[in-house]
């Protein structure tokens, strides 16, 4: 037994150093805007946002999915306004049939990839991802 802690500890002030002279790595940026760039990412914004709110309001049943359907239309036309991502090139009309998409994916109801379907339907330009 006592050769196994001397041997880990021998290993570890082996180690140890090595591990030290490691620099220059820096954590990565967290980037919020870039969740706006793609279906799935806003999705997953409202789906931060609307679960705070359920939480915060003890919200259930249908009451919780009409929040969530609000707050992925609400987040799509603050992405609209300030043209962030890809809400950029949309119109108003466009961006409300974002925003209940984007709701319809915070849900559960539908994949990102049914929706971008369905908005290419109506003539949106989809990014794919």
């Amino acid at each position: 037994m006592k050769k196994l802690l001397l041997l880990c500890i021998l290993l570890f002030a082996l180690i140890l150093p090595a591990a030290a002279q490691i620099t220059g790595v820096s954590p990565p940026a967290v980037d919020l805007l870039a969740d706006f760039t793609t279906i799935a990412g806003v999705a997953a914004f409202t789906l931060l946002i609307a679960g705070w709110l359920k939480t915060a309001f003890k919200l259930e049943g249908a009451l919780a999915r009409w929040v969530s359907w609000a707050v992925g239309i609400v987040i799509s036309f603050v992405g609209w306004y300030f043209n962030i991502g890809l809400f950029d090139p949309l119109l108003w009309w466009q961006t409300l049939f974002y925003g209940f998409g984007i709701g319809l994916v915070a849900n559960g109801i539908y994949s990102a990839e049914t929706i971008q379907l369905i908005l290419s339907f109506f003539g949106a330009q989809v990014k794919r991802e």
